[in-house]
């Protein structure tokens, strides 16, 4: 009851649990990232990582649910296999994701270490070569 009306939350549980289970994914491919490489990475790196990862694989899982429910005519293509091919294909795009994280990982990583190495890297190309 709210100002004297009844509400119901099914709309508040059903975003909260949404976001629970987000973050939930983020916290799972963030420790992934940090576990996994074999040089130390920090907490904050895999974090971007994982958050990077997250929401790729969130865009990858609302479009290819759309496109099963709307455009896809997979059963009638595969028939019988066509939850294998659907479970392979969701593998493939979630190891792509994973890829795509540990990319933005090194990214990250060399743009902060860059002004650093960049600058004194530029300046010796410019003594050796002369202009012409």
């Amino acid at each position: 009851m709210i100002l004297g009306q009844s509400r119901s939350l099914d709309q508040v549980s059903i975003f909260l649990l949404y976001v629970v289970g987000v973050t939930g994914e983020m916290l799972l491919l963030t420790a992934i990232y940090f576990v996994m490489p074999v040089g130390r990475l920090t907490l904050r790196h895999a974090l971007i990582g994982g958050a990077a990862a997250t929401v790729l694989w969130e865009m990858m899982r609302h479009i290819l649910a759309w496109y099963y429910s709307t455009m896809s005519q997979i059963q009638l293509v595969y028939g019988s296999l066509t939850t294998a091919i659907a479970v392979l294909l969701s593998v493939e795009i979630g190891a792509l994701v994973l890829l795509v994280g540990a990319q933005v990982i090194a990214e990250y990583e060399r743009v902060s270490r860059e002004p650093i190495e960049g600058s004194s890297e530029s300046m010796k190309l410019d003594a050796i070569e002369p202009d012409v």
